[in-house]
């Protein structure tokens, strides 16, 4: 490659469109692929270098981000599928589910239903804060509160987690409380009190930017539900759902989970209508649900980052036109 001002100005552009299209990382990537072609005295083993390397890079961020995006989504559903299933061995244990709250002799709420179900959630930490735990004083005694760091893994989503670095005591699942509801206060419900199955009725569901400690004896009630919004977070909600940035694309499915009553883990549209929601949270509302309209993250939508495609096909255009 000879030096000349049309080259100095093929050189400008290209910098200019790596820092575009990748950031800062654009200038490595530039010095990567200017080096190589140096090397290459043909023209077309120049472009085929181009060529591969750009596929090379398409691909491999179409798979990377699918996985990152796999992972993050299996994590918090397992997480919640394991809660269920200490759920349901509690109920298996004691004929019912654990009730919302265990309340002291004033009618106070003392403990939570999540300190309840730690022996049988098969966690080594949750069973040793279990047996340390002292219901003879509140949740946030001075004995209990000293124990909040090692269980919360368990109550909070890996993804969720990691976009609130200023809240690690909180919990991402929450139980719905309420009259007619699968938690209606310090009583718990019964398998056979869901006339309307288990399959159609929430238990609990995931709610981004929490406020609720883990170990707190509060979670969400039926009005805060049906209003689309508690405090800061609607329900359900999440932010491995929310609107999220991939390389080529932005997607907005706008999703959260939510654990029925069989064990089974759903996702649910982020803003479900109010009739839908009423009768999923209900346990013996007798309405019809339409699980197709209801569960699911298939309607999420994309849309092309046309901005940065053009950018990267730029980038590769004038990185072909510097390097022959």
């Amino acid at each position: 490659m000879q030096f000349s001002m049309l080259k100095l100005l093929l050189l400008v552009a290209v910098i200019a469109l790596s820092l575009a299209t990748f950031g800062v990382w654009g200038i490595a990537i530039t010095i990567f692929l200017v080096v190589q072609a140096v090397w290459i005295r043909r023209a077309a083993d120049r472009v085929a270098l181009v060529a591969v390397w750009g596929l090379a890079f398409v691909i491999g961020s179409c798979v990377i981000h699918g996985h990152r995006e796999l992972a993050w989504l299996s994590h918090c559903r397992n997480n919640l599928k394991a809660i269920g299933l200490a759920l349901h061995n509690y109920h298996q244990q004691y004929g019912q589910f654990p009730p919302q709250h265990v309340a002291d002799a004033e009618g106070r709420p003392m403990h939570s239903w999540r300190v309840l179900i730690l022996p049988y959630l098969g966690e080594p930490k949750a069973s040793n804060v279990y047996s340390q735990y002292r219901f003879d004083e509140p949740w946030n005694g001075p004995n209990n509160r000293k124990l909040a760091i090692e269980a919360v893994e368990n109550f909070r989503c890996w993804t969720t987690n990691a976009a609130e670095p200023d809240a690690p005591l909180t919990t991402h699942y929450v139980a719905v409380t309420g009259p007619g509801t699968a938690w209606p206060g310090p009583t718990g419900s019964r398998v056979e009190d869901i006339s309307d199955g288990c399959n159609n009725t929430v238990l609990l569901v995931e709610i981004a930017a929490s406020d609720i400690h883990w170990m707190e004896p509060r979670d969400v009630t039926l009005e805060e539900a049906l209003s689309g919004h508690n405090g800061k977070c609607a329900v359900p909600s999440s932010h491995h759902y929310m609107e999220r940035t991939y390389f080529f694309f932005a997607t907005y499915p706008l999703k959260g989970n939510v654990l029925t009553a069989d064990g089974s883990c759903h996702c649910l549209e982020d803003q479900p209508s109010r009739n839908d929601l009423t009768a999923l949270l209900s346990i013996d509302g007798g309405e019809s649900i339409n699980h197709d309209g209801v569960f699911g993250w298939h309607r999420a939508t994309s849309r092309l980052d046309t901005i940065r495609c053009m950018s990267f096909a730029l980038y590769l255009v004038f990185l072909l036109l510097l390097v022959l």
